[in-house]
């Protein structure tokens, strides 16, 4: 879940269990969609769980920085989309990671999202 002192949300579901590395990788290669197609929860949930990552994160003081998600591969890289119907406030949400203001995030380990 941390890399460099990052919290992604693609890691915490990958932690979760709602998504798998390769259903990610081939959101990442265009060859999925909108992630949430791939993602093994009800969207109610996932809005709910990115909620809570997001109050968490606040609540230990870690900075919000929004991340562009661009197509893997060759060819044009297009932005990815995380929802079917491109609501902005879950795309952002889904694209902010939280950064810890010392580098460090408590807790947890693992790798980031291949970039």
């Amino acid at each position: 879940m941390r890399r460099g002192g990052v919290v992604m949300p693609v890691e915490v579901l990958i932690a979760m269990g709602l998504l798998t590395r390769e259903h990610l990788e081939a959101w990442r290669g265009g060859r999925v969609p909108y992630l949430e197609r791939v993602i093994s929860c009800n969207l109610p949930r996932l809005a709910r769980l990115l909620r809570i990552l997001r109050d968490h994160a606040e609540a230990i003081n870690l900075k919000p920085s929004h991340t562009v998600y661009r197509r893997w591969g060759r060819g044009p890289k297009a932005r990815l989309r995380f929802t079917k119907t491109g609501d902005p406030g879950l795309e952002e949400a889904y694209a902010t990671h939280f950064v810890a203001r010392g580098g460090v995030v408590a807790g947890g380990g693992g790798s980031a999202d291949g970039n």
